[in-house]
């Protein structure tokens, strides 16, 4: 009997045909961690990524729902933590208002990536037509180096408020077609 598992654990684990020594190994890797991923290139459309057509999604969400109702599905998670990461930084920089504080060089470093593609994102047309009605030009602020009303605009209810919204899922983070979609359904 494992010390690792209760005796409702060791059912579960075995009606899912897993032994206890793969589950015992599975723990250990969790408390060691994974090792990092060396990338090679970004995902592109046709390099990693599948773009699905509307002719799929019938039959993809009959899969999915019959793979559910089978109980092989037990919660779909659709962010990578990469959002998370992001909106972390662009809230800090935001609060960097102080005349004596300053952002670590890696929050730098991550606030400039995310200005320098800023047009790349999803929400980009959002946030600039509620710049535009403010009278303020994204490009125009980007070049004198302040991102302070960018970050306002984009993370506050002045504008945006991606801010509160973020962890929610309602941003919207992914252009599909032309077409911003966010990770929230409905």
């Amino acid at each position: 009997m494992s010390d690792l598992f209760t005796k409702r654990d060791i059912e579960q684990i075995r009606t899912r045909g897993i032994t206890l020594e793969q589950a015992e190994s599975q723990v250990e890797t969790f408390r060691k961690g994974f090792s990092y991923s060396h990338l090679q290139r970004p995902c592109t459309k046709g390099d990693g990524i599948t773009v699905l057509e509307k002719s799929d999604l019938k039959r993809l969400g009959e899969i999915y729902s019959r793979a559910a109702l089978s109980g092989r599905v037990m919660k779909f998670v659709p962010a990578s933590g990469a959002a998370s990461r992001m909106f972390q930084v662009l809230l800090t920089a935001k609060d960097q208002t102080a005349p004596d504080s300053s952002l670590t060089d890696a929050e730098q470093r991550d606030l400039n990536q995310f200005i320098s593609h800023i047009q790349s994102y999803a929400f980009y047309d959002d946030l600039n037509g509620v710049m535009r009605k403010a009278g303020l030009d994204i490009n125009a602020l980007i070049s004198k180096g302040q991102y302070g009303e960018i970050l306002e605009y984009l993370l506050t209810d002045r504008g945006l408020n991606y801010g509160h919204l973020w962890y929610l899922g309602s941003v919207s983070a992914t252009a599909i077609g032309s077409r911003p979609r966010s990770g929230r359904r409905g």
